[in-house]
């Protein structure tokens, strides 16, 4: 199963790239944080547990059985916010960058 190349921007300048989805031995990369710490990243979710990460759900991933291209998907899971790791106001979005494999 592929994953997600997705882009997480902040209004207050924050910026990174993370790529959640699952390889093909099963094993499950989320995105991730440390709330200590200012930063994004794509983990295992067995270690995001293990350290005690705040886990950000794949927007994207509730679409999944719809076309990437559908500029509907897009807007909606695009519209969805979250706290941001750096200013943690609820302004964090994901824009949809491509698969990987």
């Amino acid at each position: 199963m592929p994953g997600h190349m997705l882009l997480a921007q902040c209004s207050c300048g924050f910026s990174s790239g993370v790529n959640p989805g699952a390889t093909f031995d099963g094993i499950l990369h989320v995105i991730a944080y440390n709330p200590e710490a200012p930063g994004l990243l794509t983990v295992e979710e067995r270690e995001a547990k293990e350290k005690g990460l705040h886990i950000i759900e794949n927007p994207y991933l509730q679409y999944w059985r719809r076309s990437m291209s559908d500029p509907e998907v897009q807007r909606l899971a695009g519209d969805a916010s979250f706290i941001c790791p750096k200013c943690r106001q609820p302004c964090l979005r994901f824009a949809f960058m491509g698969f990987w494999d």
